[in-house]
């Protein structure tokens, strides 16, 4: 689908999303910093995950598009009170907030090959059939890895399976996640924009096989296929290539 299919759809499907969350408070900022630039902590194995982790609708690996729902009238954004200008106002401000919060970037800065795809595949470990919870971006070690999106960084943090992983908070119940960085450059609760960095690829954690970096999208704790969401071209580094 191309960028104006993706306008319009946004455009049908407004009027039943959710408001999007306010800035946060000062005090509740305040508890979200951290004076440490990754925490230690396991979460687990990123790469393998339960079907009941898994979107209903992505437990085939199925490209169809999954929006969030909700209801924009809850918001105050249309009522009777408003004029159509300040309407319009507020309906183009919260598109454009939307609009940022979707991950379309490809998450590597610059081009990337996908050697491994979302869904049910033989585990390089063990050849075993698990489902692979997200997709593998292969680059030269040391490649800026980027936010797809503006968010939060929700988590920064070493797992032993993943290695140095991010996690990113976009609002709307939607995350990215990040594995096998090489460095992290960024801190829990700190805001980023679309295409600021978070860090390096590398080959970190021990189901690393080789540099690349692992990248999850959830939605209300769900695992969902990335790819349903990246634009090949909105990277302005480079295209995502398929091997």
């Amino acid at each position: 689908m191309d960028r104006v299919g993706w306008i319009l759809l946004l455009l049908a499907g407004l009027a039943s999303m959710p408001g999007l969350p306010g800035p946060p408070t000062a005090a509740a900022e305040s508890s979200r910093l951290r004076d440490r630039r990754v925490t230690a902590g396991p979460m687990g194995d990123l790469e393998i995950v339960s079907p009941d982790e898994v979107a209903p609708e992505d437990r085939d690996a199925r490209s169809d598009v999954r929006e969030p729902s909700g209801s924009l009238a809850s918001r105050g954004i249309a009522g009777p009170r408003a004029t159509e200008k300040e309407q319009f106002s507020l309906f183009a401000d919260q598109l454009r907030k939307l609009w940022g919060s979707i991950p379309t970037y490809s998450p590597v800065n610059g081009r990337s090959r996908l050697t491994s795809g979302f869904g049910w595949r033989p585990s390089p470990f063990s050849g075993k059939r698990e489902f692979h919870g997200g997709i593998d971006l292969a680059a030269a070690r040391g490649t800026s890895i980027v936010a797809p999106a503006d968010g939060i960084v929700e988590r920064a943090f070493v797992d032993p399976a993943s290695g140095l992983v991010v996690v990113l908070e976009h609002g709307n119940g939607m995350e990215t996640v990040y594995g096998h960085l090489d460095r992290i450059s960024v801190w829990e609760g700190k805001d980023v924009k679309r295409g600021e960095p978070l860090g390096t690829l590398g080959s970190t954690g021990w189901r690393s096989t080789g540099p690349h970096v692992h990248y999850a999208v959830k939605i209300e704790g769900k695992y969902v296929n990335p790819r349903r969401y990246l634009f090949e071209n909105e990277n302005p580094a480079g295209p995502l290539s398929q091997r």
